[in-house]
């Protein structure tokens, strides 16, 4: 064997022309897979951070058509009589979000936080590498106030240092004392920065009608499966229903693997991702067949005088496939230089789940890169392999290149048809109304909490200071203030109750989006009135409620007629909190989730009858908006100089946000299509390259006998448009029957789009007809004489 390699890497140093070239195919070919097989990696293989993270699982409620937030009490009653029956959870924990403005260490900052159980980090299976965890009393009245801060949290606020334990910091003017740090490679799917004990919260959170962004984190038994959970929590959901038919009719439950909430909607992307990158492999592979079976002929003479001298049938293949694995290695060498390159790349386009991943070349991924060297060995070295044991080697090499050649052709249209479909789609999806103008706008978000923003006069006082100061900015056409903007992947919903109209089951009341908005909102999102009039200073406190409503809101309870001075609760007119809204205008829909999603009901109240404590702020501008982040975040500095200001970016920004999957997956595909092209392209040349120059004396003689330059590319150039056609023909076959799956990908386009369909095969024949353009060409020049002497 060492002999063999000795000798394939002497063979490779003779021919430094086909060594870079087949070197440099398989690099692109083995790097692409490796870098997108990385990201599949991080997002959907690598193992969480938690002891056997597979039989982890969080659990929520469904109601009205959507997954909900669980409720404190509900999680109680679940933990109770998984315990006293034969329940499938070995533990059952408790958390809830929460946004703090911490202080009282380095910088203050807006961290992001989490209420929950005592055993929420036993349940999943991680200790403190600092500190010690909350104890039991955690979930009771009398817990106290102590943190457990996340590993980042840690280096960002006290450098690493020990002496974080036992230090006071506050979390929304509230004191707490580190007790545990949380080791490095812990990550939570919101990644949470801050944990505190449940027990603090019992006021706000043990109300069973209450569901804000809480999760129950289980672990299942040994032996016990999904849908033994799922089953489970039907049969616990529909005993809550009996027992609480005022909050709980009419709910399901729905259970998830931990790794869900990580993945979120991206592991569809990846899949096709790693099927769109191997199949560039798969093109690299025939491509470099095609030159060794090239070079396989060429070495006719060696091959017989081998197999002269006694070589048998498996010397031979040993020797070639030794020699592809070399060149494999070497490829996949270069190729791992290319991942690692590409990955930089990757790390701009992952927007991942909730966590975004790391993206590394660890060792599965290495173990992968070299599986795939491996098998790309066998791939591109059987073809000529069993040629060299052929014994009509001419006639098989001849075929063998032109089946290379078709598939080639047919792997690279398919590959060019998703990137073609992708680009229309994301084109289609591009074209949406967002509903606002996102041009020349600024937003960013403040945080008030803790007792001096314990009222709604002391929220409304910061806000209308706010909004003064950065009403004063110059190049600042319009500001206004609002909560829950578009496409920010934030929200805030609640029941409603038309008047004079029966009342509806619980579950199915209407439950539109909620906004608190200033006067100047409108104006400063770009957000059209269509009726009606907008909210005004007028709205204060202790004034009739009012609200503006979207279009659809008005089109669905009153359609046809005009939605002004209509009225609604807010709440069940039965319950204690519920008071009596009247519309006094209608605004445009806007896509309050993403471009791709559809339209929701949206509500708008005056912000000074209901002053928010997460407002946003937003500019418009005949600046360039960015020019203005630092005089925005120093105005509200201005107006108190300890309320965290983040999130400072463009709406522009934000649009291009939501849409960032569909780019990234149009953006790769591209590429790969490019490669896809490229490669083909070198493929058709090298055959009708190769195939014209042996038959040099064929085209001499038909020159000699009158044929002219146009009957010679005619025969060159039918020859190359026959493999074409018949890859196209294939491709396309192969594309209908994969069109079900691609369009699953798609957004307002069918994945048997006629027109992109015509455009690729369009560009798959100029781009194979340009390859062969070079060898036809020298094939008409060829002097007849010269020809007719060879041998």
């Amino acid at each position: 064997m060492l002999q063999d390699l000795r000798f394939a890497l002497r063979q490779l140093r003779r021919s430094p022309g086909f060594a870079v070239t087949a070197v440099l195919v398989l690099a692109l070919g083995i790097g692409a897979n490796t870098a997108i097989f990385s990201w599949v990696d991080a997002e959907l293989l690598r193992a969480l951070p938690y002891q056997q993270p597979n039989q982890l699982v969080v659990i929520n409620e469904y109601a009205n058509g959507r997954t909900v937030s669980d409720t404190y009490p509900d999680f109680l009653d679940f933990r109770q009589q998984n315990a006293s029956g034969s329940g499938v959870f070995s533990s059952m924990a408790w958390f809830q979000q929460h946004g703090f403005n911490l202080s009282g260490a380095g910088q203050p900052e807006q961290a992001s936080g989490a209420d929950v159980s005592a055993n929420f980090f036993a349940t999943l299976g991680v200790r403190p590498a600092l500190g010690r965890d909350f104890t039991a009393s955690a979930d009771t009245a009398n817990a106290s106030a102590e943190a457990v801060l996340a590993y980042p949290l840690w280096q960002r606020q006290f450098g690493g240092s020990a002496a974080a334990l036992g230090t006071v910091i506050r979390l929304d003017d509230r004191a707490y004392t580190i007790v545990g740090v949380l080791p490095m490679g812990f990550k939570d799917y919101n990644q949470t920065d801050v944990f505190v004990p449940a027990g603090l919260f019992l006021k706000d959170i043990n109300d069973r009608g209450s569901h804000s962004d809480s999760d129950i984190v289980a672990r299942l038994k040994p032996g016990a499966t999904l849908a033994m959970a799922v089953t489970q929590q039907r049969l616990a959901m529909q005993r809550l229903a009996q027992a609480y038919p005022e909050t709980n009719e009419n709910e399901g439950a729905v259970v998830r693997p931990i790794r869900e909430l990580f993945v979120g909607g991206d592991a569809p992307m990846l899949w096709l991702l790693l099927a769109a990158v191997g199949l560039v492999l798969l093109i690299a592979c025939a491509n470099v067949a095609n030159l060794m079976l090239i070079r396989t002929t060429a070495r006719q003479q060696e091959w017989a005088i081998r197999a002269a001298l006694g070589a048998g049938r498996g010397r031979l293949l040993r020797q070639m496939i030794t020699e592809s694995v070399a060149l494999a290695a070497l490829g996949g060498v270069a190729g791992l230089a290319l991942a690692q390159w590409a990955l930089q790349g990757l790390r701009q386009l992952t927007i991942g789940g909730n966590a975004a991943p790391e993206l590394r070349l660890s060792l599965p991924v290495l173990a992968f890169t070299v599986a795939v060297t491996l098998a790309t060995a066998l791939l591109f070295g059987l073809a000529p392999a069993r040629e060299v044991i052929n014994s009509g080697l001419k006639k098989a090499t001849s075929s063998a290149r032109d089946y290379l050649v078709i598939a080639e052709v047919a792997l690279a249209l398919m590959l060019t048809l998703a990137a073609g479909l992708t680009l229309k789609s994301f084109s289609q999806l591009t074209r949406i109304n967002p509903g606002f103008r996102p041009e020349q706008t600024l937003k960013l978000d403040a945080s008030l909490a803790g007792p001096r923003y314990a009222t709604d006069a002391a929220l409304a006082a910061f806000e209308r200071g706010a909004l003064a100061r950065l009403q004063a900015l110059p190049g600042v056409t319009a500001v206004g203030l609002g909560t829950n903007l578009p496409m920010t992947d934030s929200h805030d919903r609640s029941d409603v109750t038309i008047a004079d109209r029966p009342d509806v089951p619980h579950g199915h009341a209407p439950h539109p989006d909620l906004h608190s908005i200033s006067p100047g909102y409108l104006a400063a999102l770009g957000l059209p009135l269509l009726s009606g009039r907008n909210v005004a200073a007028g709205d204060q406190a202790g004034a009739p409620l009012v609200a503006l409503v979207n279009a659809s809101f008005a089109r669905q309870f009153w359609p046809g007629q005009s939605a002004l001075g209509r009225q609604f609760w807010r709440g069940h007119p039965s319950a204690d909190n519920h008071r009596l809204v009247t519309i006094v205008g209608v605004v445009g829909d806007t896509k309050q989730y993403g471009l791709q999603a559809p339209v929701r009901l949206e509500v708008y109240y005056p912000f000074e009858q209901a002053p928010p404590d997460s407002p946003t702020f937003v500019l418009r501008t005949r600046l360039a908006p960015l020019s203005l982040a630092n005089e925005a975040t120093q105005a509200l500095h201005a107006q108190d100089a300890t309320v965290p200001v983040i999130h400072v970016k463009t709406m522009n920004a934000v649009v291009a946000a939501s849409v960032s999957n569909p780019h990234a997956t149009l953006l790769l595909l591209a590429i790969f299509g490019g490669l896809a092209l490229l490669l083909s392209a070198v493929g058709i040349y090298g055959v009708i390259s190769y195939s014209t120059q042996q038959r040099t004396q064929e085209i001499g003689l038909r020159m000699a006998l009158g044929a002219d330059a146009s009957n010679i590319a005619k025969l060159v150039g039918g020859q190359s448009l026959r493999l074409i056609a018949i890859g196209i023909a294939v491709g396309l076959a192969a594309a209908l029957a994969f069109s079900r799956v691609l369009s699953t990908y798609l957004f307002g386009v069918s994945a048997t789009d006629p027109e992109v369909f015509a455009a690729v095969t369009v560009i798959l024949v100029a781009v194979g007809l340009a390859a062969s353009l070079p060898p036809m060409l020298r094939a008409t020049r060829v002097a007849p004489q010269q020809a007719l002497k060879q041998q």
